[in-house]
């Protein structure tokens, strides 16, 4: 004895005309008004509201987080002592060492020091580099 299942054949049209008011009832609300209104309607709702006028631009986040602090110097894990302006050894987008300058020095709410830097050489033709940040521990003098 064996169990064949009766396999229906029908056709795409008959399949979405059976299947489509089946999930209209399934995702149609009792009331349309009942609904919230999602995040995009929300943001939709907000430019709209918007005018040209200064005090309706939108707030820039500043370059610098406010819980970071300051720093003046560094110290990496060899013990050598770095300040802005120093020249530093990175790694570059494309794989290899080049020379950047320490732009400044942070202190993280957790307590790591991280180095921003600027690169001093230029890119390989078809890239583009503006800086970026390192921990202070891998921190290497240029040469």
């Amino acid at each position: 004895m064996t169990n064949k299942k009766k396999i229906k054949k029908i056709s795409l049209s008959q399949s979405i005309t059976e299947i489509k008011p089946a999930l209209e009832r399934a995702t149609l609300p009792s009331s349309a008004s009942s609904l919230a209104p999602t995040p995009i309607e929300e943001n939709k709702a907000a430019v709209e509201q918007l005018t040209d006028s200064p005090s309706s631009a939108p707030h820039l986040l500043s370059s610098q987080p406010s819980n970071l602090k300051h720093q003046e110097t560094v110290t990496n894990a060899f013990g050598i002592i770095f300040k802005a302006g120093d020249l530093i050894e990175v790694r570059s987008p494309w794989g290899t060492n080049t020379i950047a300058q320490i732009e400044s020095i942070f202190l993280s709410p957790t307590g790591k020091t991280w180095i921003h830097y600027l690169p001093q050489q230029d890119c390989p033709q078809g890239w583009n580099w503006e800086g970026g940040v390192i921990q202070s521990g891998l921190l290497k003098k240029s040469q």
